[in-house]
């Protein structure tokens, strides 16, 4: 798939879909009750619930107790941007992710 990034107000959450562990596929076919294969199809279409599990799994890996339900995701107020490689700085992961960067959502 490819490397995500969350822009957030307060930091950038990366996240590459290619290396997800064994304990995060299980989190997301709990959460879903759907398998991987069909969980990223629902990301590739930007289903809202999909992409705020990738969100809650980037956030997971910096507050490693932090539950599904008390992860708090605003599709108005985060950008995502996607890119194919590793940017190595927050301007390079900025401009990487400018070109294929999906719309902030207006509720």
């Amino acid at each position: 798939m490819a490397l995500i990034t969350f822009f957030t107000e307060v930091d950038d959450l990366v996240i590459d879909t290619d290396r997800i562990s064994y304990e995060e596929l299980e989190a997301i076919e709990e959460q879903t009750d759907r398998t991987w294969g069909e969980w990223s199809m629902g990301l590739e279409k930007v289903r809202i619930k999909d992409v705020r599990i990738l969100f809650w799994l980037a956030k997971r890996r910096i507050e490693a107790e932090l539950r599904f339900d008390d992860c708090e995701f605003d599709p108005a107020s985060v950008e995502i941007g996607i890119a194919s490689s590793p940017p190595k700085n927050r301007e390079q992961r900025r401009a990487s992710a400018k070109a294929t960067r999906v719309p902030k959502v207006n509720p």
